[in-house]
């Protein structure tokens, strides 16, 4: 729901465009105001020194460094350029910083993932407070849970990031009636999300809402390739309504998914869910430095 009233606020600062960004200062200054005070966990607080020596530094070093040294050759390669809109006359421009053969490239690929190999082993066999516990992939339901949510965010973020190229390139739309054409996907996906955790509250069950959501996805992914030049305003919208019904599933689904697998690790749970929000997350990021976009004129 955030992104959605985010993208309302967006629309109202369109014209405003520096205040995209400083707009999220006081809402994020609000919300760290309002945790100490609504959120209360039962959890006996360490005193500073013993905690701070409770950190696995090494790991979250590693970790951070790996995963960094990982994304930034790829949107090096993958970097893509702004759209430019004047008039009736769209040009997106799409290109790299460096090639794929540049050292600059993979040096950087291949010690980022000697790098998350060592780090893997060495929270496995070497540290006493693991920063990520190996223990919360045993489970095949939280592997494959854990995966699926990085293609989930992946999928998310492709459609939001290129859907508003079509629409201002191919329909030849203003940046502002671009954001508003996403308005089929971006509002079906809080109904389904809300619907679906209600239905697996009261039911218990989640795996039919992860098949679901799953097909309805893939199937409206699909359903995209057939936005074309004269595609109808009626078509484009449905065909939208299809992804964003699949995606709001998969959100309420995957997180009972997870949260079911790490009921039998008892301290794990939390770990579980923090990797659950990080891989999609990761997906995001990934998804919008992967493809090379071509050159539209």
């Amino acid at each position: 729901m955030g992104t959605l009233r985010g993208l309302k606020i967006e629309f109202l600062l369109t014209i405003l465009k520096r205040w995209l960004f400083w707009i999220n200062l006081p809402l994020c200054g609000i919300a760290l105001a309002l945790i100490p005070i609504t959120l209360k966990v039962p959890y006996e607080t360490p005193p500073v020194i013993p905690g701070l020596k409770r950190v696995d530094w090494i790991g979250t070093v590693m970790f951070i460094a790996s995963v960094t040294g990982f994304l930034i050759p790829i949107s090096w390669v993958s970097r893509t350029r702004n759209v430019l809109y004047k008039s009736k006359t769209h040009v997106c421009q799409g290109g790299v910083l460096y090639p794929w053969k540049s050292w600059r490239v993979l040096v950087p690929l291949l010690l980022s993932s000697c790098g998350i190999l060592a780090f893997c082993l060495y929270e496995k066999f070497v540290a006493a407070n693991a920063f990520i516990r190996p223990s919360i992939f045993h489970s095949r339901t939280a592997a494959i849970t854990y995966l699926t949510t990085f293609l989930h965010g992946i999928v998310l973020m492709t459609l939001l990031y290129y859907l508003p190229l079509y629409y201002e390139t191919v329909k030849q739309f203003t940046p502002i009636h671009a954001g508003i054409a996403l308005f089929p996907e971006t509002f079906s996906v809080g109904p389904a999300c809300i619907i679906m955790g209600i239905i697996v509250s009261r039911t218990g069950h989640y795996i039919r809402g992860v098949w679901t959501g799953w097909l309805l996805t893939t199937l409206g992914a699909g359903l995209i390739c057939l936005l074309g030049v004269n595609t109808s305003t009626v078509k484009w919208v449905f065909l939208n309504l299809v992804p964003g019904l699949g995606i709001g599933i998969l959100y309420s689904a995957m997180s009972f998914a997870v949260q079911a697998s790490a009921q039998s690790a008892g301290e794990d749970s939390g770990f579980a869910i923090a990797m659950f929000s990080f891989f999609r997350s990761l997906g995001t990021v990934r998804s919008t430095c992967h493809p090379t976009a071509p050159k539209l004129h």
